[in-house]
């Protein structure tokens, strides 16, 4: 009897690590789905992936930042996996939402690649982020104190179609 029950313990401790790894394999492909270099700024060493497990779920997250003296450029992206939904109620919301636009701010919903995405840019201090779901798993966020159209360089650079399954 104790010889079966250590074996199983065995096994699930194995299972365990076999998840584990797969896990991480995730997350750094996450991570080096992002360019090591975007709009002529290179990733800093602040770039991490991990996964994460709480009472909202399962999900992974990666984060690449890009520095040159005061430019920024900052990309998280989550894969919510079978998750989706946790996500996929609130950006339902984004085609919906009315375009303002005047001297001090921006907000409109658009596409990129042909995905859903919000769009907010504070005209005062240039600051811009694009909120883009992907393929009803993904979430990436940009953002930069370089304007709303070098955050859209960005995406344009990325190839939102390949991200890591």
């Amino acid at each position: 009897c104790m010889k079966y029950l250590s074996i199983f313990l065995l096994s699930l401790l194995s299972f365990n690590l076999s998840a584990q790894k797969a896990a991480e394999d995730k997350s750094v492909a996450l991570k080096n789905w992002i360019p090591d270099e975007l709009v002529g700024l290179k990733a800093d060493n602040r770039s991490f992936s991990k996964e994460v497990n709480n009472d909202q779920g399962q999900y992974i997250m990666a984060v690449k930042q890009f520095t040159d003296g005061e430019k920024t450029i900052s990309l998280v992206v989550f894969d919510y996996g079978n998750n989706a939904a946790k996500v996929e109620g609130p950006t339902k919301s984004w085609k919906e939402a009315t375009i303002v636009e005047d001297d001090k701010q921006f907000f409109a919903h658009a596409l990129h690649q042909n995905n859903k995405a919000f769009e907010q840019f504070n005209k005062v201090d240039n600051q811009a982020q694009l909120l883009i779901y992907i393929a009803n798993r993904y979430l990436l966020t940009v953002n930069t104190n370089q304007g709303l159209e070098t955050a859209r360089n960005v995406v344009a650079q990325l190839k939102l179609n390949q991200l890591p399954k």
